[in-house]
């Protein structure tokens, strides 16, 4: 019987790239999240970000899209 790997954890444990969490919150699709964000309408902790691929702790970081908090619609889970 041959062993099982050990499993790597992943270094940014709990994090999600920005844009997915805006499309959980249901402001838009995913591919419209990265648009509202390279034109600098999100905010992350008070820091706009205009960059993709930016990734947010859900549970920690205050995200704002145009100056309204964001608050997540879907639970976030991991299969």
């Amino acid at each position: 019987m041959r062993a099982k790997k050990p499993t790597k954890k992943s270094e940014d444990d709990g994090l999600i790239r920005l844009n997915r969490y805006i499309a959980n919150a249901g402001i838009c699709s995913r591919r419209k999240a990265d648009e509202l964000i390279i034109a600098g309408v999100v905010s992350v902790n008070g820091v706009v970000i205009n960059e993709l691929g930016h990734k947010v702790d859900p549970m920690r970081d205050e995200i704002r899209y145009n100056g309204e908090t964001l608050k997540r619609e879907k639970a976030f889970t991991y299969c």
